[in-house]
């Protein structure tokens, strides 16, 4: 069974998903790959990836989804930032801030310059990673800050950054589960799919 996940949601939520699956199929080999939202649909609609936990509305009629939760996006800084004490910050406050953000070949960044242009705001991006545990390092270790969803802050290693909320507007993107439109699903891939939606139940009630 293969499966093509987005970044944050395999780095926090795959492991115990995994886990759980494994213990009740132990014979079904089980291979994900971690992808951006665009190659996740891309594997879908060609029969690559049997299921793709990605972003919901997907971009092609050629796919079915179900979605699974709707996340808020966050400002994510070091407790040395200057605005480490806020407890919420307007889009427009980050006019002239110093941003590390995924590039815009990542749906995530696309949606993150979306709010932007809705605010009347042109970032002042001075960094691009292309990994969610690497821009989290940096900001870690300076005072740079980055805009990720919520989920990013579960990641191992991450206890001491702090996520404030955004407001006017409020980024905010929607995961569900993938499938080609009229394509066969396997038992394994309804399995698998039965354990994600326990899993997100047990984060999202």
């Amino acid at each position: 069974l293969t499966v093509g996940v987005v970044q944050t949601v395999n780095a926090y939520l795959t492991p115990e998903i995994v886990g759980r699956f494994s213990a009740l199929h132990p014979h079904v080999s089980l291979k994900l790959d971690e992808l951006s939202g665009p190659d996740i649909e891309a594997g879908v609609r060609s029969g690559m990836l049997e299921v793709g936990i990605g972003f919901v509305p997907a971009g092609s009629e050629r796919i079915d989804s179900q979605p699974l939760f709707e996340e808020d996006f966050v400002l994510i800084v070091s407790p040395r930032h200057r605005l480490a004490a806020r407890r919420q910050v307007t889009l427009a406050a980050l006019a002239d801030e110093p941003l590390v953000l995924l590039p815009d070949i990542f749906c995530t960044r696309r949606l993150v310059d979306a709010s932007f242009d809705q605010a009347d705001i042109f970032p002042k991006v001075v960094v691009e990673m292309n990994s969610i545990e690497g821009i989290l390092a940096t900001v870690k270790t300076s005072t740079l800050a980055t805009v990720l969803p919520r989920l990013s802050l579960g990641l191992k290693g991450n206890d001491g950054l702090r996520g404030i909320p955004l407001r006017n507007p409020t980024p905010r993107r929607g995961v569900g589960l993938l499938w080609k439109k009229g394509g066969y699903q396997s038992k394994a891939a309804q399995a698998l799919a039965e354990q994600v939606r326990k899993v997100v139940k047990k984060y999202w009630r």
